[in-house]
């Protein structure tokens, strides 16, 4: 698992959030989309959030496991995940940060 980016706590992840991750992967794969390692481990930082994060946080934990990840791949991601409706788009003055979707945050 990535390491929390600096004053950003992780939560741990419990069954419940598990089973959220196997009907967001079923979602993803009802849509055509490739599961990749890539992919979940996108979905696991959404997971572990305790709020929101901007698409570069999500470039920055996931550059821990993949270095040679882009940020372009991340952000197909973000965009795809969005699409889908597995997590929400907020735009403040500054920035843009996401979240998991309420919908599959029960």
């Amino acid at each position: 698992m990535p390491k929390p980016a600096k004053g950003k706590a992780r939560r741990s992840l419990q069954a419940a959030d598990l089973d959220r991750l196997h009907a967001m992967i079923q979602r993803l794969s009802a849509y055509g989309a490739r599961i990749t390692k890539q992919r979940k481990q996108t979905l696991l930082v959404f997971l572990e959030a305790p709020g929101f994060v901007s698409a570069m946080d999500v470039h920055n934990d996931l550059s821990k496991i993949y270095p040679g990840i882009s940020y372009d791949t991340v952000y197909r991601n973000i965009r795809l995940f969005r699409e889908l409706g597995l997590i929400e788009q907020f735009v403040y003055d500054d920035c843009v940060k996401f979240k998991m979707s309420c919908i599959h945050a029960q």
